[in-house]
């Protein structure tokens, strides 16, 4: 009936109004580009955050993964962002003497993982509040990768992302 004429299309403006956002937050994501990201590639930004964290940042970098162009511009975004709120998090939050990041290639994986010998949380609890782990996990959607986020009270904090590369964020997009 018309009931069902309604929610269709209740529905179709819901999908437009979420195309939308979603253009609108690739296009700011786009503008608000980390300025070197382009030029110096993930890599390498990824070591200035490092450097910038107030905290002792080990990053090692396998040289597969360490070249420009490696992912494209809108996936090394993304990934930037994810690495920037992880590191930021540890910093902040894990009271560990220092962090490690390690960025990897396997194939058409590009693996990035943040770790930390911190004081760790209840990744249940850390889901609800704070930790922009909501965040990190959308971003992580848009990339089309896989976010894991362990950890546990005492036990330290380990964030790894697995980025497909090829179509979507690779160099064919």
């Amino acid at each position: 009936g018309e009931a069902s004429g309604a929610t269709t299309a209740r529905l179709a403006t819901a999908r437009q109004l979420a195309d939308d956002a979603l253009a609108e937050t690739r296009e700011l994501a786009n503008r608000l580009r980390p300025a070197r990201l382009e030029q110096v590639g993930l890599a390498a930004a990824i070591r200035d955050l490092g450097a910038r964290a107030g905290i002792p940042v080990r990053v090692d970098i396998d040289p597969a993964a360490a070249e420009v162009g490696v992912i494209d511009a809108t996936g090394s975004v993304e990934a930037y962002r994810i690495v920037q709120e992880a590191i930021s998090n540890a910093a902040r939050h894990s009271g560990a003497p220092s962090i490690h990041v390690a960025l990897g290639r396997t194939g058409d994986t590009l693996r990035i993982v943040v770790s930390d010998a911190g004081r760790g949380f209840d990744p249940a609890v850390g889901r609800q509040g704070g930790l922009g782990l909501i965040g990190m996990n959308e971003r992580a959607v848009l990339l089309g990768a896989r976010l894991s986020i362990e950890s546990a009270p005492g036990r330290g904090t380990r964030v790894a992302l697995d980025v497909p590369l090829g179509t979507r964020t690779g160099r064919l997009a």
